[in-house]
């Protein structure tokens, strides 16, 4: 039986391959996970996890998916240049009834193109305003996040870096988190635990982008050479 991972990576050769590669690499078992995964919004969960993986693969010695930690099983635990990093992932999509119904177009437009292949596609879209919520909603995730592993980052003094994915109906963007996040009036400034243990956090847009905006609060920071390479994704 076809899985939604099977049919959501049949037009994405060059994706399946990576995580093919990734997985022979690392002893991995990415692509296991996903075609287990039954429900389409909690795929493209597991998606941005496996994404993730792929994009510190080159800069890491050390990778470990859900390794258990201090009783917790943070997404990806990272050795990168012989410093450990912890790493989470944060999905942020839309309330759950407008997700799905907008991963089924999704579905039905990947259909079109296997059964029509080399038939230009013209998709005609409503404006939309990004609704606010969608921040005020990634405050309160985020907030979890840190909450969660707080303990951990501050016995073990690990740097933490939470790596956010929104999908692209929230319409939330670089500029939108950056303002969000930066300068004086900004989430790293403005709230105490989160300003302290959080080190960065890593956006991976709905178009693909990378953008890495770092806290330069936070007590537990990245050496300076993964500083340095972090800074390669900095707006």
């Amino acid at each position: 039986m076809r899985t939604i991972a099977d049919e959501y990576l049949e037009t994405r050769p060059t994706l399946r391959a990576a995580i093919e590669s990734f997985d022979k690499k690392r002893r991995g078992s990415l692509l296991r996970r996903l075609q287990k995964e039954e429900d389409a919004i909690t795929f493209f969960s597991t998606l941005a996890e496996a994404q993730v993986g792929l994009f510190f693969d080159p800069a890491c010695s050390e990778l470990q998916y859900n390794h258990l930690l201090g009783g917790k099983r943070p997404d990806w635990l990272l050795t990168m240049n012989g410093q450990t990093v912890l790493c989470e992932v944060l999905r942020l999509n839309t309330p759950k009834e407008e997700a799905r119904a907008g991963i089924e177009r999704s579905r039905q437009l990947r259909r079109y193109q296997i059964a029509n292949l080399g038939v230009p596609i013209v998709i005609h879209g409503e404006a939309k305003v990004i609704d606010m919520a969608y921040l005020c909603g990634c405050q309160w995730k985020l907030q979890l996040k840190e909450e969660k592993y707080r303990t951990i980052i501050e016995r073990r003094q690990l740097p933490y870096i939470v790596c956010v994915n929104p999908s692209i109906d929230t319409y939330i963007n670089q500029v939108d988190l950056r303002d969000f996040l930066m300068g004086k009036w900004g989430f790293f400034a403005t709230k105490g635990d989160f300003g302290r243990n959080v080190t960065g956090i890593l956006l991976q847009s709905f178009f693909g982008e990378w953008v890495y905006f770092p806290n330069e609060r936070a007590q537990f920071p990245l050496t300076e050479e993964n500083a340095r390479l972090m800074r390669t994704w900095e707006l």
